[in-house]
């Protein structure tokens, strides 16, 4: 399922997707709201009245702030529904510091879920990295008998889509590899 990528490219990949998940975007975000304000400011108003209003001081809270910096924050604040992925995300850098992070082992699926930890207008990419990507993806929770819940995060890139449908529908047994504080799943294979 996830022949043609190493666990190291695949840290650096999914380190970046959460990172542009959490970070950049509430950014571009916040950015592309302020430019919106902006330019109706303008068509509104007059330049010299919208650079007032964007570079100006305002006092919230006793806090002296400039215009641009609250419409980037709105940006954060609509990014709160990635408030889940903070976590996984820490883990995940965890797993990349430290040596003795792989674990392999055999488990027995018992439920799959979406990954709901990863807000996107679009269902099927959660990632919001991967929004405008004509790639098949797969992102989900795939619990074991002991209700473990491990993350399954898999791309048209990292291998065949039939062997991952296979796997993700058919599989009830199944040998993983996966990171052991994220449980981010990076071999899996389906045991007859």
């Amino acid at each position: 399922m996830f022949e043609k990528i190493s666990s190291k490219r695949l840290k650096l990949i999914l380190v970046f997707k959460y990172f542009f998940q959490l970070i950049l975007a509430p950014i571009i975000l916040g950015l592309l709201i302020d430019l919106l304000w902006f330019i109706v400011g303008i068509i509104k108003f007059d330049l010299n009245y919208m650079m007032d209003d964007l570079f100006g001081k305002y006092i919230i809270l006793g806090v002296e702030v400039y215009g641009w910096s609250l419409m980037i924050g709105f940006g954060y604040v609509v990014g709160l529904a990635n408030i889940l992925s903070v976590l996984p995300f820490c883990k995940l850098i965890l797993d990349c510091i430290l040596k003795d992070s792989e674990i392999t082992k055999e488990i027995e699926l018992s439920n799959e879920l979406p990954a709901y930890e990863l807000q996107c207008i679009r269902e099927s990419k959660r990632f919001i990295c991967d929004t405008f990507s004509r790639k098949k993806n797969a992102e989900l929770f795939i619990y074991d008998e002991n209700k473990t819940k491990y993350r399954l995060f898999w791309n048209e890139n990292y291998g065949s889509y039939e062997k991952a449908e296979q796997i993700i529908f058919d599989g009830k047994k199944l040998k993983i590899s996966y990171f052991k504080r994220s449980k981010i799943i990076f071999r899996c294979e389906l045991i007859k």
